[in-house]
Order: C-alpha cells, then sequence, then structure tokens
C-alpha cells in the first residue's frame, strides 16, 4: 500500500482527537429526524420492493486501494443487485469522515481504525462500527539491521520516533508490554517517511508494513516489532450512526453482503479487480497501474484474510478486541476529553450476525 494509506489513518486519529469540532457540524445538520443519515430511496432498495435506495460511503481519505472491493462490487454490480446505488465519497485533511457519518450527510463510513471511533463515542458523537475490513492492524515498528529489535523489551534505552497522532498507539504499546516513555531514551516527533531512521537521528521508526515505498529504501536484514502481535487493533473500520443501524437494518446488511462479495472478487481475480479499480480511478495514488494495484491488493491479503475471517468472513469482529483496545486506551490515558465509552457504545455485531452466511459464501 502507498503512503496515502499511511497519511489517512494518522489524519483520521487527529480528526477523531479533535472531534469536537464535529459535534459543531452536526447541530448544524438539521433536527432530529435527518441525523441518523436516512437514505435516499423511492421505496427501500433491501426491502423487496425492487426500488433503489441510494448510500453514500465517505471515505476518510484520497481514494486509494483501500476500496478496492467496494469499487470491485459497483462494477460488478453486486450493490446493483441488494438494491443499492452506492456513492464513494472521498475524504481529506478538510473532510472529518466522522462527523459527516454522524451528522447524517453520508449513512457510511470506513475509518482508518478503531481508535477514531472509540475517541468520538467517549465524546457522545453518534457512531457505532459495524464491521472490519483488516483483522490486524498494518502499524509496526522498525529499526536497521545493527539494532537489536526482537521484542518489545528491546525498546528499552532506545529513541522512538513517531509522528504525533501515533503517539497514543505507542502508549497503548507499550502498556500492553508492561513499560512506559519513561523505559524509552525518547519519543521523538518525525514525519510520515523513513528518513529519520536512516539517517540514525532515532533508533526505531513507527511506520506501516502496508506502506511499499518507505519499505524499499530500508536495507536488507532491518528489523520489524509488529504492532498487531501486541494490540489487537482493526483498521478498515465500518461504521454509521447507531440511529440508521436501527432505522434502517436491511440497508446496512445489503450494503455488507455487497461490500464482501466485492473484496472475495477481488481476492479469487485480483488482475480484473486491480483493471476495474484503474478504469475507474486512474488518478488515484497519483497514477495507479494494474501492476501496482495488484501489488496492493498482496500486500493487504495478510491483514484481511486471516484465520478469523476465513472462519467467521469478511469484517468480522468481536467484541473481546474491543473491550481490549478501550481498555488499553483508558489505561493510558487516552479518553481524558470524555467519558470511556463501553464496548455498546462503539460497535454493534447486528449486522455481521445477520449477513454471516453471506459473508463467508464463496462466488
Amino acid at each position: 500500500m502507498t503512503g496515502a494509506l499511511r497519511l489517512r489513518a494518522v489524519r483520521l486519529l487527529v480528526l477523531a482527537v479533535l472531534a469536537t469540532a464535529g459535534l459543531v457540524v452536526i447541530s448544524g445538520c438539521g433536527g432530529d429526524d435527518d441525523a441518523g443519515g436516512a437514505a435516499a430511496t423511492t421505496g427501500g432498495g433491501a426491502s423487496g420492493t425492487g426500488e433503489v435506495a441510494k448510500l453514500t460511503l465517505q471515505y476518510n481519505w484520497t481514494v486509494d486501494e483501500g476500496l478496492i472491493g467496494e469499487v470491485a462490487a459497483i462494477e460488478r454490480g453486486f450493490f446493483a443487485d441488494e438494491g443499492i446505488e452506492l456513492e464513494i465519497r472521498p475524504g481529506g485533511p478538510s473532510n472529518d469522515g466522522v462527523a459527516s457519518v454522524a451528522s447524517g450527510r453520508a449513512q457510511l463510513g470506513i475509518a482508518a481504525e478503531s481508535p477514531p471511533v472509540m475517541l468520538a463515542a467517549s465524546q457522545g458523537i453518534p457512531v457505532q462500527a459495524f464491521a472490519a475490513q483488516l483483522q490486524a492492524h498494518p502499524y509496526a515498528y522498525f529499526a536497521l539491521p545493527g539494532t537489536k529489535l526482537d521484542s518489545a523489551a528491546d525498546l528499552s534505552g532506545k529513541t522512538v520516533g513517531v509522528p504525533p497522532p501515533a503517539v497514543g498507539m505507542l502508549d497503548a504499546y507499550l502498556k500492553d508490554n508492561g513499560m512506559t516513555k519513561d523505559d524509552l531514551a525518547g519519543v521523538t516527533s518525525v514525519s510520515f517517511d523513513v528518513g529519520p531512521l536512516l539517517q540514525r537521528r532515532v533508533d526505531v521508526w513507527g511506520g506501516w508494513l502496508t506502506d511499499r515505498a518507505q519499505l524499499r529504501l530500508l536495507p536488507d536484514g532491518y528489523h520489524v516489532l509488529r504492532y498487531a502481535d501486541s494490540v489487537p487493533l482493526y483498521g478498515g473500520v465500518y461504521y454509521a450512526n447507531p440511529r440508521f443501524l436501527d432505522d434502517e437494518p436491511e440497508l446496512a446488511q445489503a450494503f455488507m453482503r455487497a461490500a464482501a462479495k466485492g473484496w472475495r472478487f477481488a481476492r479469487e481475480h485480483p488482475q480484473e479487480a486491480a483493471r476495474i479499480f484503474v478504469d475507474a480511478y486512474p488518478n488515484a495514488e497519483g497514477k495507479s497501474t494494474v501492476e501496482s494495484i495488484v501489488e496492493a491488493e498482496r500486500t493487504l491479503a495478510p491483514f484481511m484474510w486471516t484465520d478469523a475471517s476465513e472462519r467467521d468472513g469478511y469484517g468480522t469482529m468481536t467484541a473481546d478486541a474491543w473491550q481490549q483496545q478501550l481498555d488499553l486506551w483508558e489505561q493510558t490515558g487516552q479518553f481524558d476529553r470524555g467519558d470511556v465509552p463501553t464496548v455498546d457504545d462503539v460497535m454493534t455485531l447486528d449486522v455481521l450476525d445477520a449477513t454471516r452466511d453471506a459473508r463467508t459464501a464463496g462466488d
């Protein structure tokens, strides 16, 4: 995956931490009747009437390979088969996807990871996760070949470089391994590229295992600590306003069935899915090629298709994993701007439970 997914991940964290601004947007976007983001339909496409429901999916960054499955599902007619006309709305640094979904301007969203949803819920912003693209988060800590980094304990006495929004993730990782930042030589604020590590300004650098462009710059034999080996953080989190999920459960389920079918198609037909994506978004990531998108699909696969998703279907998640994340974020003081949310505040399994057979079925 290219640098844009890396950027959108950390930037959505910033936007979520500053989600108070989203409350201002929410208060100015209509009354209770439209706060849940009711779908625009002529009868309810997923209700069996044969009419089309128009749904907006708010992405949290510019269009990139994190949408391959949804784009394939649109082109292959999987959403149309479910009675849905799906619009993908790109995000960016000036477009807070969380606020857009909470206010009803979009019915559905994809967050880069679970913390933005947890932080929003802690501040009373009405969003709730209902599925997750990635079962394992592709964040990691990297060191050059001459630096010992075989376990979390090896971070002790080292200078760790992370972007400012990823400091909270570092706090949680250290806490989960019985450490604090006092055990480090220091934490340095760096940008999103590997330069500070290559220049030896830091001993360890935090980055994304999916960021192929940056990892190619590292010398052979570099060391990696996978974040997911310690902290069960979800990536590519599907979320919605709880009112939409309560009022339009059939539409949420129809969306999930079509998205799952799109991602299975991309897995089984990577070249064709890449060609569909490039035709639809030729300028994604600067300039998309079929080869670069196929490579991106291969990079995503280990994080998306795990033992859990093979068993329980695309998008699966568990309340226990969310509780572990909430506990870590509470223990490291990351809900100090609001209340500590409960699992029920931040996620629901209703959509996944209702679509399990479809999400585990082959084509």
